[in-house]
């Protein structure tokens, strides 16, 4: 299942098993730091309370957390530099553990367990227009509650 937008695509894949999750995106344009505003939603309820994967000024990813509107940085990748046409992608666990991938290559790692039962819808925000007026494409009409059920 595939997301188009005016600024990119991005699409999220479940695993096969419970609660296990990826979710994905294809940068579609890089336009300056995003810092705390996350361009792709791992898990919460929504793009101000939940885990997420952000981009620095110099391109670099970093894991980071949004809670009532404040945001604070999990783990900053010490190597890789976004550009577009890249897939950015990141591995949810039960246990509250997050994975940040560029291209497929492991960058970071991160744990946090305040979304595990509070929250538990993953989808994509992709903060394509500004760093200071995000762009959240299709958090609403393109989340995924348990593998299978992508709506």
């Amino acid at each position: 299942m595939q997301l188009s937008g005016e600024f990119g695509r991005a699409f999220v894949l479940v695993t096969a098993t419970a609660p296990d999750f990826i979710v994905e995106a294809e940068i579609g344009a890089y336009t300056g730091d995003w810092a705390n505003a996350p361009i792709l939603v791992i898990r919460g309820t929504n793009s101000e309370n939940c885990v997420g994967l952000s981009v620095t000024a110099t391109g670099r990813v970093q894991i980071v957390k949004r809670s009532g509107g404040s945001g604070s940085t999990l783990s900053l990748a010490p190597t890789g530099v976004v550009a577009v046409g890249d897939k950015l992608s990141a591995l949810a666990k039960s246990d509250g553990t997050f994975s940040a991938y560029l291209n497929g290559t492991l960058l970071t790692t991160a744990s946090d367990t305040q979304f595990l039962t509070t929250g538990t819808r993953c989808g994509v925000g992709l903060a394509f227009s500004s760093p200071t007026a995000p762009k959240t494409i299709g958090w609403d009409n393109f989340v995924s509650r348990v593998p299978g059920d992508l709506r």
